[in-house]
């Protein structure tokens, strides 16, 4: 059996579509855990106007929270799955018999993900679907699965003790994957089996700069534990890193650089992560934020000089193998000639 688990607050805009996206499931052997985090608008009169016995309504006289009311949810399941929704979005018919399918066939995979498709908008994510690249990306502050989408083995939270950690607020999705991704793998389903809503009043919109600080310090102790000596400065520099900020002049350029390499050699030490990819990755995000500020600095430039040439040409920076052929050599001649807008 499957429990899927749907905490709401104040959520009635779009409650009815979610909650019949899942009843309408070809997959039908599942208990519906809905818990009403102390709503003040008509969640709570929609709700029970359902009827299926599969649903278990849960009223909290005050509100929980998300992280809370979720682990109250775990901890009443009965399944040997638990599929996590959010009141605001709509399952494909098909999600929880496809999610099944793969995780009776991948007994190594603890969490699965899927892809999902924006409502009303032609746009979808391409979230990665192996364990090494998720972690990876994990690494880099990137949440690479999409919460409302996952299907979870229930003995992560029973045998690991892994849960929610009610010590934060937001972002507990991104912080139960790098805990979890510690004991079990994980991964998502190329399939599109979720419809994405995005509005304003997700915690994903009204609180970005809350949950961009919960990532920063997650991010902070996965370093950490790839590098337990790492510095202050070193740390600032990880951050700017994989944030990709924006770059001012050669010294960032050497600073960062020194610090992909870094994590490089520090990564084959210890095999932490894969190497290919962990390098591939690397190399990738420094490739763009070496780009990024050539293409500004130098290509976009008003006036020219030879002395240009020399990042450029540098086998330190290989700047002269990000860009074709044609882009190089336009660049090299205003160089020569002194051009001048």
């Amino acid at each position: 059996m499957v429990s899927v688990i749907m905490s709401v607050h104040n959520g009635a805009t779009y409650l009815k579509e979610a909650i019949d996206s899942v009843l309408n499931q070809t997959f039908s052997n599942f208990e519906y855990i809905i818990i009403n985090d102390a709503s003040s608008d008509r969640t709570h009169d929609i709700i029970k106007t359902y009827t299926d016995e599969r649903i278990n309504y849960i009223i909290n006289p005050e509100n929980l929270g998300l992280t809370k009311s979720l682990n109250k949810a775990i901890s009443m399941a009965q399944g040997k799955y638990i599929a996590r929704m959010d009141a605001d979005d709509i399952c494909q018919p098909d999600r929880l018999s496809e999610q099944v399918l793969y995780m009776e066939s991948n007994s190594d995979i603890g969490i699965c993900g899927t892809n999902f498709e924006v409502i009303g908008k032609k746009k979808r994510s391409h979230f990665p679907l192996d364990h090494e690249t998720i972690n990876i990306k994990l690494f880099q502050g990137i949440n690479p699965l999409a919460h409302p989408s996952v299907i979870i083995r229930k003995e992560l939270f029973i045998d690991k003790k892994i849960f929610y950690d009610e010590n934060i607020k937001y972002a507990q999705d991104y912080k139960l994957w790098v805990d979890a991704v510690k004991h079990i793998k994980l991964a998502n389903i190329s399939d599109i089996l979720l419809k994405y809503r995005i509005h304003n009043n997700q915690i994903s919109a009204s609180k970005n700069k809350e949950q961009k600080q919960v990532v920063e310090f997650i991010c902070i102790e996965q370093v950490k534990e790839l590098m337990p000596s790492i510095s202050d400065n070193e740390i600032n520099t990880h951050l700017n890193f994989i944030h990709e900020k924006k770059i001012i002049d050669i010294a960032c350029i050497d600073s960062i650089q020194n610090w992909a390499y870094k994590l490089i050699r520090r990564n084959r030490q210890v095999n932490k992560y894969d190497l290919a990819i962990f390098e591939k990755e690397i190399i990738f995000i420094l490739k763009r934020i070496k780009m990024e500020f050539f293409t500004h600095k130098y290509l976009r430039a008003t006036s020219y000089y030879p002395s240009m040439l020399r990042l450029y040409l540098s086998p330190r920076y290989n700047m002269y193998k990000y860009y074709s052929l044609k882009v190089g050599l336009i660049f090299v001649v205003k160089c020569v000639i002194r051009y001048k807008k």
